[in-house]
């Protein structure tokens, strides 16, 4: 394992990740996952939601962002069109679009998120 991680950051010892030498951990990390009694793994990728920490990314003056007055339709439309496991701040543009007239990413979709059902109309032939 720590061959292929060299290999792909091209390094010569893992030390150089700066993260010390957690190969080990990792190891066995990954032997006692093997155990876990539940079927159900669940991954939540909530850095992807809200950007990176100590980032400036909001737009101060003013109650709108750099392209004006936004509806919440089409702050969800952004969203929804970001690839998976992007960051949508930095994908959406988020702190200078969106934030000054919705607030942060994250409260926005703790409000306006969540499930939604689609009601189809028509019938099965």
């Amino acid at each position: 394992m720590e061959s292929v991680l060299c290999e792909q950051y091209r390094i010569t010892n893992i030390r150089q990740l700066g993260h010390g030498n957690n190969i080990d951990r990792l190891w066995r990390s990954a032997q006692n996952s093997r155990k876990h009694s539940s079927r159900e793994q669940n991954v939540h990728y909530e850095a992807a939601l809200c950007g990176k920490l100590g980032r400036a990314t909001c737009f101060q003056e003013g109650n709108v962002g750099i392209l004006g007055s936004q509806t919440r339709e089409a702050a969800e439309a952004c969203l929804t069109l970001c690839p998976l496991l992007e960051d949508m701040a930095a994908w959406s543009q988020w702190g200078l679009v969106f934030q000054p007239q919705f607030g942060p990413l994250r409260v926005f979709i703790e409000k306006y998120g969540g499930h939604r059902v689609i009601h189809l109309k028509g019938t099965l032939d």
